[in-house]
């Protein structure tokens, strides 16, 4: 009986170590469990991170497309006065252009509108021309 009494006591120690040892392991694999846990709350709060920059880069990158297309469309506006200001300037260079051709025929014809008035008023016509203004105009454009 003794033999009997010490095999089940060596049977329950070592019954007893191997629940102490599985107990060990449960807390061991509880604190595992716990540690990935916190890393999987650590790496979804990164990840929910990386999603507001996402968002907050996507949102930057449609405000610059909404800029880059309204610095387009003011562009073409400015463009567009541009060309029209440029022929404008073709056509009054243009017109300047002939003014300028003309001007001894318009200075003759004055002379000569000059000198028949001159000619009418010795006569005794009311005078209707302003003959020295009109030279001053045509030959100093810039006093008026």
């Amino acid at each position: 009986m003794k033999m009997v009494e010490e095999e089940k006591m060596r049977m329950v120690k070592k019954a007893r170590l191997a629940v102490e040892a599985c107990d060990q392991e449960l807390k061991d694999k509880a604190k595992e469990v716990e540690a990935l846990k916190m890393d999987r709350q650590r790496k979804k709060q990164h990840i929910d991170e990386l999603d507001s920059i996402v968002r907050l880069k996507q949102a930057e990158a449609d405000m610059f497309d909404l800029k880059a297309s309204e610095a387009r469309r003011e562009l073409e506006r400015i463009q567009r006065i541009i060309l029209a200001k440029s022929e404008k300037s073709e056509e009054d260079y243009v017109y300047i252009g002939c003014l300028q051709d003309n001007l001894p025929k318009y200075k003759i014809s004055l002379e000569l509108l000059c000198k028949g008035a001159t000619e009418l008023f010795r006569n005794g016509a009311t005078p209707r021309l302003n003959c020295p203004k009109i030279s001053t105009l045509i030959y100093n454009p810039s006093v008026q």
